[in-house]
């Protein structure tokens, strides 16, 4: 995923954002590595999160991924 489209991902609203998915034209996990990437961008400067736990949430997109999958099957 390029730069700007991950830009474009975590500049958009929640609708819009799951209205994405819902149609495919948007992964969980491209979202996930979308805000992961901005998180570990920001965080040296804002000093946020006491934990970050980005490998949890990308096995947790991927596992709606197959989920997905699978009802479509």
């Amino acid at each position: 995923m390029d730069a700007q489209t991950a830009s474009q991902i975590v500049r958009m609203g929640a609708v819009p954002l799951v209205a994405k998915m819902r149609s495919r034209e948007l992964s969980p996990v491209e979202v996930v590595l979308a805000f992961s990437h901005r998180t570990e961008e920001l965080e040296p400067v804002l000093h946020s999160f006491s934990l970050l736990t980005l490998d949890a949430a990308l096995d947790e997109a991927r596992g709606g991924e197959l989920v997905d999958q699978l009802a479509i099957d």
